[in-house]
């Protein structure tokens, strides 16, 4: 058993968790306010409040966690405040995970093919001679919507229908935090994943954050 923790995502992170806790993992997923706690318990994880916006309310976060997924590629709000959710705020969190239990980090970032060169969507990096970072693929999605929050889904009850009415970050955004994940790896010897696969298509992104999950858990061996 191992202790996975998931920021962001929304609906489909507590997907995720319901499916790694059948697994017998315990998961731990952060959201920014009590109105989705209800449905955290529900699928059997541990709800966390915090924000990667407030790196403070993160640091009891990493406890006796093994694989943390950064989740965020359909994260909503100002400009500026979601880029830096893939940037200054992503390096800031893999600096803090230094030195914690965390042995695996799973980034999420649909549409960046050509990372390694392999076919799939979930490509685990090692923390030596891993690839470069990709471009800005055609396949990404488009502008960020103008509204507060980093979570991309609202209510639980209705998947699909919340999550075909998000859009991904930009392509530039998820290819620079790409390029800082690939380098914290390296420099921190912490294997790193990517999950590729669309995260508007529910159907298709689980088995791919699962494989990535997967792949650093066996990795860590």
């Amino acid at each position: 058993m191992a202790r996975i923790l998931i920021l962001g995502g929304g609906c489909r992170g507590t997907s995720l968790a319901a499916g790694l806790s059948a697994d017998g993992h315990a998961v731990r997923i952060v959201t920014r306010t009590e109105a989705r706690r209800g449905a955290i318990e529900h699928a059997g994880a541990e709800c966390l409040i915090g924000t990667p916006d407030r790196l403070a309310t993160l640091r009891g976060a990493l406890e006796n966690v093994a694989v943390a997924c950064w989740l965020l590629a359909t994260a909503r709000g100002a400009q500026g405040q979601v880029r830096s959710l893939h940037d200054s705020r992503l390096q800031s969190f893999l600096t803090l995970a230094i030195d914690t239990t965390v042995r695996g980090f799973v980034y999420e970032a649909p549409g960046q093919a050509g990372v390694d060169g392999a076919a799939g969507s979930a490509v685990a990096l090692g923390s030596a001679g891993a690839p470069g970072a990709a471009g800005a693929p055609g396949a990404a999605g488009s502008a960020v919507a103008e509204r507060e929050g980093f979570e991309a889904e609202g209510h639980p009850g209705a998947v699909g229908a919340r999550v075909s009415a998000c859009r991904t970050v930009e392509a530039v955004v998820l290819a620079e935090g790409v390029r800082i994940v690939r380098a914290a790896g390296v420099r921190n010897a912490i294997p790193v994943a990517l999950v590729r696969a669309d995260p508007l298509d529910l159907d298709a992104w689980l088995p791919d954050a699962r494989a990535a999950i997967y792949s650093l858990l066996a990795g860590s061996r």
